[in-house]
């Protein structure tokens, strides 16, 4: 006989229908390209990722124009959020009450505006295998060339923007860029 999970694997039964139980089954109803997911989404991906994960949580709800969202946060999640949070991208950011063993539940709240419809353009370049290095030459040319675009970089002093790396004399991996 063959299990509901080896043929549905990202849906479980609930009260005798399919409900989707991971970000995966989300973006299997709705579609993989309109919330411009990236290949590897999970609900344990900010253990493998946390790059993907944070990013894809943002575009998964701000694609649904949701006011905030909840999503688990550990040590590596923080400083994205706190960054995200610096550069207006998300506009705060706090911690549920609750404690899990998996780890803490954060409420996040986006950046909208009711003049405009606002979505900063978050673009991930992390990758674990061969990343993208950028030496501190190489950012003295892309800040000149890239003019109102940030790049987002993974340094030896932690997660900043290319401007910060810049003045501190460092490179680092390339993450994000924002436009």
């Amino acid at each position: 006989m063959v299990s509901l999970y080896s043929t549905f694997p990202y849906f479980r039964l609930k009260n005798g229908l399919l409900v989707e139980t991971s970000l995966i089954g989300k973006a299997l109803s709705f579609g993989l390209r309109e919330y411009g997911f990236e290949p590897c989404v999970s609900n344990k991906m900010h253990f493998i990722n946390p790059y993907a994960y944070t990013y894809n949580q943002y575009r998964l709800n701000v694609a649904q124009k949701k006011i905030y969202f909840d999503m688990l946060v550990t040590k590596r999640i923080l400083p994205i959020l706190s960054l995200f949070y610096k550069l207006n991208i998300i506009r705060r950011f706090y911690f549920l009450k609750p404690h899990t063993d998996v780890g803490r539940k954060v409420r996040v709240f986006p950046f909208y505006s009711r003049l405009q419809s606002y979505s900063a353009n978050v673009k991930l370049h992390f990758r674990k295998v061969r990343p993208v290095s950028i030496r501190l030459q190489a950012l003295n040319l892309l800040t000149k060339r890239s003019g109102v675009s940030s790049l987002v970089l993974n340094t030896s002093s932690g997660l900043m923007t290319h401007h910060e790396a810049m003045k501190l004399g460092i490179g680092g991996v390339l993450v994000y860029t924002l436009n």
